[in-house]
């Protein structure tokens, strides 16, 4: 009767830890299930960091999306442009879950050469295509395919004090000779006449291209005519003492609140830098022109694309680059982020400080995007280094510094 009483007690006690063990192990697969559901139900877009105002254009537009029954969640992370391309390759490599990339216009050629990017030619030819401006698609493309669209137009103006050019009864500079006279003229002690962003590779080598196209040249051949006049147009800004010895460590943020704090005269940056300066308090009225030209007037559409991934939500993503193409949303980006529209029945009004109705009809009608390639990275680098000569060395030969510069760009170009 002891030993019944015993054993029967013993197998109470497994029962109870039979259970005990089941419920356990049902809470978490329960868990892991809801885990696995909760994943399901969101997307995820990597876009780069770019301030505040952007950051909250792009979660209003991330938050109604995901708000649409039907739709999942969206999620957008924001890295740093500094860090981005190191991002991207260490999301692949490790297998981390991207849906959606945006992404300079220059970078898609590499992102597409990576094998990052989903093909996706019949979901854009045809009607989607059509949506755009034409100009806008050249680096979306690889063989004949389609894998992203473009997101932003948002090319290079000059951005300018306008009440210390009316002092100093200075006209905008309209070619590149004419921006060297008008520093000499308005440039004052411990402030500069002009400024761009060379802190990131990617940055100065846009800016470069600006010049290099409007005299007339292009990346194949960087050390002829062309080339040599945007390298002596450079010297002389830095040996006039016409652009700060920080120009190689500004973000182009970092240049719009130098030309808001009054240390600048004239700058060159994208429409989307009237973001900044709008948030800024400023103490003088800010006019936009056009950039300069050599030979010619380069309207390049430097700006981004957005692609989803081949690891990502296929269906939803193209959910979302449907919904970004809808009129009000397309147009509110454009507005919020100080950018020209990227459809061709976009809308563009113009604000206190921003490009003219005139000027930015020009760039939709005119304007090309800048040609790309495969070696993106390798070719920034290698104008960055040989810009970074002519800005902090001293004695640069242009012709050494120029034939070294192509010598890498044309070993990028045909290792690519």
């Amino acid at each position: 009767m002891k030993l019944r009483r015993l054993l029967g007690g013993a197998a109470a006690c497994v029962l109870v830890m039979l259970i005990i063990t089941y419920i356990g192990f049902s809470s978490k697969n329960n868990k892991a299930m809801q885990m696995v559901t909760d994943e399901e139900q969101v997307i995820r877009i990597l876009a780069p960091d770019e301030g505040s105002v952007h950051k909250q254009a792009l979660e209003e537009t991330a938050r109604n999306y995901s708000a649409i029954r039907g739709n999942k969640q969206v999620e957008i992370q924001f890295i740093s442009q500094e860090n981005y391309q190191k991002e991207i390759c260490m999301r692949t490599d490790e297998g981390t879950n991207t849906d959606l990339i945006i992404c300079e216009n220059t970078m898609m050629p590499s992102l597409i050469d990576m094998g990052i990017l989903e093909d996706l030619t019949a979901y854009i030819k045809g009607s989607v295509k059509s949506r755009y401006w034409q100009n806008l698609w050249t680096n979306a493309i690889s063989d004949g395919k389609y894998y992203g669209v473009p997101f932003t137009s948002d090319p290079y103006v000059i951005f300018y004090n306008k009440d210390l050019m009316e002092k100093e009864n200075q006209e905008v500079p309209g070619t590149w000779d004419e921006l060297l006279s008008v520093c000499d003229r308005i440039k004052g002690l411990g402030n500069y006449g002009f400024g761009f962003a060379a802190k990131q590779p990617e940055e100065v080598t846009a800016f470069f291209m600006q010049m290099l196209y409007s005299c007339g040249g292009s990346l194949r051949e960087v050390n002829g005519n062309a080339g040599n006049q945007v390298f002596h147009l450079l010297l002389q800004l830095k040996n006039r003492k016409q652009i700060s010895p920080d120009t190689m460590n500004w973000s182009q943020s970092d240049l719009a609140h130098e030309f808001a704090k009054g240390h600048i005269a004239m700058m060159a940056g994208n429409t989307s830098m009237a973001s900044i300066l709008r948030t800024t308090r400023l103490g003088f009225e800010v006019g936009v022109a056009g950039m300069p030209s050599g030979i010619k007037e380069a309207y390049l559409l430097h700006g981004k694309n957005i692609g989803i991934t081949k690891s990502g939500d296929i269906e939803e993503g193209k959910k979302f680059l449907d919904y970004i193409r809808k009129p009000d949303v397309a147009n509110f980006l454009t507005k919020e982020m100080d950018t020209v529209p990227v459809l061709v029945e976009g809308e563009y009004k113009k604000k206190k400080i921003g490009p003219s109705p005139d000027l930015v009809s020009d760039y939709m009608k005119n304007g090309v995007t800048k040609g790309a390639y495969d070696s993106w990275f390798d070719i920034s680098g290698a104008v960055a280094a040989g810009i970074y000569d002519i800005l902090h060395e001293r004695n640069v030969s242009i012709k050494t510094m120029g034939d070294t510069m192509q010598d890498k760009v044309r070993v990028a170009l045909i290792d690519k």
